[in-house]
């Protein structure tokens, strides 16, 4: 039987965790903040494509 996904709940706990994060930041430590986790996820999907595409 497969594990069903309630998205909503997903999706709220993601937002309250970057709000708890985020919520002592000025905006310009949150806008460096979001760039340095966006430039994270972009180095680890484009290793995670090169592996897939290399089997």
């Amino acid at each position: 039987m497969k594990k069903k996904i309630d998205a909503v709940k997903f999706i709220r706990q993601i937002r309250d965790e970057n709000f708890e994060k985020t919520k002592k930041m000025s905006q310009d430590e949150q806008f460096a903040d979001l760039k340095k986790r966006s430039a994270e996820a972009r180095k680890k999907f484009l290793s995670d494509s090169k592996t897939i595409e290399a089997k």
